[in-house]
């Protein structure tokens, strides 16, 4: 059964469409209601941690416990097998090909990606079709560098999100200067949605030197259809259409200078993903997640699209521990 189906059945049409675009769920309709329904029961967003000084502290402090070499930019460009059971990896540098021997792969690269890949022999007629068939889900972000936090400033908004039915769907503020209240106000602004909120009380802007400083906003955060339809514009285009709609309920984000940069990413039109992260499709568990998962021969899966914690970094670690224990017990 699919979200929308399940909502509708439960609540009725009226509801299910209010749901929807109030929390920007309707996106995600179509998906299997299992996936989400595992998500909001476990409340596995509403317990972020940060890693301060960035995310990628995380990859670089495993990758300083790896005994052996890390080799960086050598994207893999084919695997094939090897009548003794091991593998050769086909292995791109510095615009040339070499071939390396592998007696075991474990393979992270996402299903969008492999598809491109020289297989050679193919994996095997449930294996590739479970490589085509796998549901993923598209996504798009653009973040706005604001000259002050007029969010902080004028409203007293620290951390949290708007939500909206327009094609920005998600608003994000950063909680870097976010302090606990220990009276809780009625008026101050609230968050709690399916995918985050706070547990513990409520929350403000905690030095009022930082908030007259600059500050960035994750002014847009959509999936699905929302996402494709924002994504496939020029960059320019689709920030001025993320500004122009955010504008509508901050209308400080609009000032002549207030936005001074920018980025954005289309996760579609990534090359090294091809999609943003897996989400089963209705049915897909029973009929096809074994297959998701299952090695062949001495090439393993890992990855949060082999997990069911799909989208998740904690899928990630999940199916790596999965792969090295498939390969420990071979």
């Amino acid at each position: 059964m699919t979200m929308g189906e399940f909502l509708r059945l439960r609540c009725g049409r009226d509801a299910a469409e209010l749901i929807g675009a109030a929390t920007g769920l309707e996106t995600m309709y179509d998906r299997t209601a299992m996936m989400l329904l595992r998500d909001a029961l476990t409340a596995t967003g509403n317990r972020f941690f940060e890693i301060v000084g960035g995310m990628d502290l995380l990859p670089r402090a495993l990758a300083d416990s790896i005994k052996g070499e890390i080799v960086l930019r050598a994207p893999v460009r084919g695997i094939r097998a090897r009548p003794d059971g091991a593998l050769d990896q086909v292995i791109e540098r510095d615009g040339s090909r070499t071939i390396e021997r592998c007696d075991v792969v474990i393979c992270a690269i996402p299903f969008g990606v492999l598809q491109q890949l020289e297989l050679d022999p193919p994996l095997g007629p449930a294996k590739m079709a479970a490589v085509r068939s796998l549901g993923y889900e598209s996504s798009t972000k653009v973040l706005l560098h604001c000259r002050r936090r007029f969010w902080e400033t004028d409203y007293g908004i620290a951390g949290g999100a708007s939500q909206s039915d327009l094609l920005y769907r998600a608003l994000y503020y950063p909680s870097d200067n976010a302090a606990p209240v220990t009276e809780p106000q009625p008026t101050r602004p609230r968050f709690n949605t399916m995918y985050g909120g706070y547990e513990n009380g409520e929350f403000a802007p905690r030095a009022p030197e930082v908030s007259a400083g600059p500050g960035v906003l994750l002014a847009s955060y959509n999936w699905g259809q929302d996402a494709r339809r924002l994504g496939q514009l020029p960059v320019e285009e689709r920030v001025e259409t993320v500004v122009r709609q955010v504008a509508r309920i901050h209308p400080e984000l609009a000032d002549d200078g207030m936005v001074d940069d920018y980025a954005s990413m289309f996760w579609d039109q990534y090359a090294w993903t091809r999609d943003s992260f897996a989400e089963l499709l209705p049915g897909q568990q029973g009929t096809l997640y074994d297959d998701v998962i299952s090695p062949v021969g001495n090439l393993h899966f890992a990855g949060e699209h082999a997990s069911l914690d799909t989208g998740w970094i904690q899928g990630a670690v999940a199916s790596a521990v999965r792969a090295v224990g498939e390969v420990v017990a071979a």
